[in-house]
């Protein structure tokens, strides 16, 4: 005979909906927000990062002035008379100006005494990774613009002088293109550009435009082209960078479809397999994840600038040397905390920086000193086809 029946376990009592005891985890889960993707970049070296950390303003200052020497052209000085005949050195400035950042978050007395999680630590956490998203965002609105502009500047709504592409008006992105006829490029091929009009440039990105091992060969090589003519013809080469102590590298940053169409390069993935093969392979830009290197340009994966993109089928990356981008620093990183408390019934703090990122650009005088273009100093910007 069993132990117990049907009619037994019928007639059990059972909890109440209002008498079950639910147990709370007091840990908390938070949405994932990674490590800034740009920080290994940055830095006060002038020649071996991307973002300079200018911190000239730091004691005081409304905005930095970025000097940049152009290089001396010019003929040949045999014994003619020099005097009368020297060389012209032409230097401009860049100006880069801070807007301060800040969050915070309040809590209530009460809602900390019934909360089962620690909501202190929490806010903590919160604020830290906002502070980190927020440069992210800096950084990648310095990548992609296309001049400066004054009138720009909000105080208010921490709006720096970027002129954002996206925001850019027509105009605006034919006179980025007519200035930086060696700083703007549309796929691989040179027949895809044409001086003056964006829009039809774009326009002309076709199946072979595709970011691959060619493109890469491209851009390095452009890079670091330059002659010694003056007039419209002039050109300067990009300086390259160190990362992590290796050898002079230049830095591709690009969104997640771009980084996967490098990734599926038949030349680029034969370069992993010799990789493995020589041993190279233990090389940490080597093991997958978001970074690939290439004949020296380190590839590296930004998923938030699929967010940006042009189109659903053209991309932008970021083909970056030193001194790509400047960091206006007025003030670094500080908790700040609420005055007005209620009687101690409010607990609040937050954060506060005062900094900007802005992209660099200068007025080349070697193409035309009356008029010079304001053309980029250390940013090739690649439209390329998704598809």
């Amino acid at each position: 005979m069993p132990a117990y029946d049907a009619a037994d376990v019928a007639a059990q009592t059972t909890a109440g909906n209002d008498t079950e005891l639910t147990k709370f985890n007091k840990d908390f889960r938070t949405e994932y927000i990674r490590e800034n993707e740009f920080k290994p970049y940055m830095g006060g070296n002038k020649t071996a990062n991307i973002i300079i950390n200018h911190r000239e303003l730091v004691k005081g200052g409304k905005e930095v002035q970025v000097p940049i020497i152009n290089q001396l052209r010019g003929g040949r000085k045999g014994l003619a008379t020099l005097v009368g005949n020297e060389g012209k050195m032409f230097a401009d400035t860049y100006n880069a100006r801070p807007v301060y950042v800040r969050d915070a978050v309040t809590i209530r007395v009460d809602q900390k005494q019934k909360s089962f999680i620690d909501l202190l630590r929490g806010r903590k956490h919160v604020l830290k990774m906002k502070a980190s998203d927020l440069l992210t965002e800096f950084i990648m609105e310095g990548l992609r613009s296309v001049g400066s502009d004054p009138l720009l500047f909000d105080i208010e709504n921490a709006v720096c002088e970027n002129i954002i592409y996206e925001l850019a008006a027509g105009g605006v992105l034919d006179a980025w293109n007519t200035a930086n006829p060696y700083r703007v490029y549309y796929g691989a091929d040179d027949a895809n550009r044409t001086a003056g009009n964006h829009a039809v440039s774009l326009a002309a990105l076709g199946v072979g435009d595709v970011p691959s091992a060619a493109l890469l060969d491209k851009l390095r090589s452009d890079a670091m082209a330059r002659n010694f003519v003056s007039g419209p013809t002039a050109r300067s080469a990009m300086r390259p960078v160190q990362v992590s102590g290796m050898r002079e590298k230049f830095v591709l940053f690009c969104g997640t479809k771009a980084f996967n169409l490098f990734k599926a390069d038949p030349i680029i993935r034969e370069n992993y397999v010799h990789a493995s093969r020589t041993g190279e392979g233990k090389n940490r830009l080597f093991q997958g994840g978001d970074t690939i290197l290439y004949e020296n340009v380190i590839i590296k994966r930004v998923p938030e600038l699929d967010l940006f993109e042009p189109s659903a089928t053209v991309g932008h990356i970021y083909f970056c040397g030193a001194h790509a981008l400047a960091r206006a620093v007025g003030s670094d990183l500080k908790s700040t905390k609420r005055a007005e408390d209620d009687y101690q019934s409010i607990d609040g703090v937050g954060f506060q920086e005062l900094y900007s990122v802005e992209k660099v650009f200068f007025s080349d005088k070697n193409v035309d000193e009356a008029t010079p273009p304001l053309a980029q100093f250390g940013v090739i910007d690649c439209f390329v086809t998704l598809t």
